[in-house]
């Protein structure tokens, strides 16, 4: 890529991508410099799009934490030994 050129997102295709998108790749894609480059508009609605799908598990992952908790209850600890 030359100086100063700049491409379009690889999500929308409108706008110049200058974000540089791991997307679910984590750090081996992180390592490897497995990226895209997306615009910051797209990369927005991304994050939207995770942070309301991990919303819809919270009840699942409250009410897992509950019977955790009801099966093997937190022993009660002091600081007096």
């Amino acid at each position: 890529m030359s100086a100063g050129r700049t491409h379009a997102c690889t999500s929308c295709y409108e706008r110049p991508g200058s974000v540089k998108w791991y997307g679910n790749g984590g750090a081996l894609a992180v390592s490897h410099g497995m990226y895209s480059m997306w615009c910051e508009h797209c990369v927005n609605a991304a994050q939207i799009e995770y942070v309301y799908d991990q919303l819809a598990r919270l009840p699942e992952l409250l009410r897992r934490g509950a019977e955790l908790t009801a099966a093997v209850p937190l022993k009660e600890t002091t600081n007096h030994e």
